[in-house]
């Protein structure tokens, strides 16, 4: 098990940039999945780069560098899951059991007309990947929808109760504090 402070909607993958350079705050641009889709070029005023969808793999299958065929591993030069690869698998039908779609996407990054490289970015692969642009840091990747944090708030305090700390749920931000 995993303790986590929000919950994820698994039906709804997004691409997530961040921007962590503020000291009090990460700026979250997420893009959502109706504007993925192989050959799709994603641009927007709060991206520091284009986003170009090389392959879009709505449900896959990830395999190891010793599992992978060389000519597949090479759609990604960039990022810490460039030694993996993915392939498209068929769309979980909700009859078959536990399965859950599990997308993965094959992009590349430019800033103008400089490229900056080509990464592997899946729900597999639990943590954002670096991406340098200008001298300045940004984190990408794919997630399931996070549809609500947690904060802790202290207890009201009624007769016969104890001061414990109880969880609200709070709708999500474009601002998310670091945690």
């Amino acid at each position: 098990g995993e303790t986590v402070n929000f919950v994820e909607d698994i039906r709804t993958p997004e691409i997530a940039v961040i921007d962590r350079s503020s000291p009090d705050d990460d700026l979250v641009v997420v893009i959502p999945e109706r504007y993925m889709g192989t050959g799709k070029t994603i641009t927007n005023g709060l991206l520091p780069f284009t986003i170009e969808m090389t392959e879009w793999m709505p449900n896959s299958q990830m395999f190891g560098p010793a599992q992978s065929d060389p000519l597949r591993r090479a759609l990604a030069d960039s990022g810490i899951a460039s030694e993996l690869t993915a392939l498209p698998a068929p769309r979980a039908n909700g009859v078959d059991g536990a399965t859950v779609d599990t997308p993965s996407a094959y992009i590349t990054l430019k800033d103008g007309d400089t490229r900056i490289g080509s990464y592997l970015i899946s729900v597999y692969v639990e943590e954002p990947q670096l991406v340098t642009v200008d001298g300045k840091e940004y984190w990408i990747g794919l997630r399931f929808k996070p549809t609500s944090s947690m904060i802790c708030s202290p207890a009201p305090r009624w007769r016969g109760t104890s001061p414990a700390m109880f969880a609200w749920l709070i709708p999500p931000r474009m601002w998310i504090a670091k945690c």
